[in-house]
């Protein structure tokens, strides 16, 4: 009588097990859609955008808003150079391979809610932000910079 129910409640936690692995993966370790990796080694086929952040970005934890913006204006190329847990220091190390590499006619910078999370204070993101932003105008294009400030910083 115990054989059944240890089988069953062996195979319910294995299935369980099973979809926790897929959401995981589906969430966290799914790689962007047309990463600069892959979108930079070949032509532009349109005015390339790089879109350069953290997982707001990457669109892997929530909307993927890179991908929308890609079937709205199909005549752009969007790379998307969203990085989960990225802070603005990861993206700074980042700035050449993934966003000047691409000669983008154009780049959005969305990122430092990792460095809020972590606890960084602004004091140390507003510096790292505004050299990303910075190096990354080494590119041929506009940017579009958008960061999370405290309410002490907006004042």
């Amino acid at each position: 009588m115990k054989r059944p129910i240890v089988i069953t409640i062996s195979l319910l936690l294995a299935a369980a097990l099973c979809a926790a692995g897929t959401v995981a993966y589906l969430t966290f370790l799914r790689p962007a859609d047309h990463p600069p990796a892959d979108a930079c080694a070949t032509p532009a086929t349109g005015p390339r955008v790089v879109a350069a952040g953290a997982s707001m970005t990457q669109g892997s934890l929530g909307a993927d808003w890179v991908a929308s913006l890609r079937a709205s204006f199909p005549t752009y190329e969007f790379v998307n150079a969203g990085n989960n847990g990225d802070t603005t220091a990861d993206l700074l190390n980042r700035v050449d391979t993934d966003i000047v590499a691409c000669r983008p006619a154009a780049v959005t910078l969305l990122i430092g809610t990792n460095d809020v999370r972590n606890g960084v204070p602004w004091t140390s993101t507003a510096p790292t932000f505004a050299r990303s932003w910075t190096a990354s105008r080494a590119a041929p294009a506009p940017a579009s910079p958008s960061c999370p400030c405290p309410r002490s910083a907006r004042t």
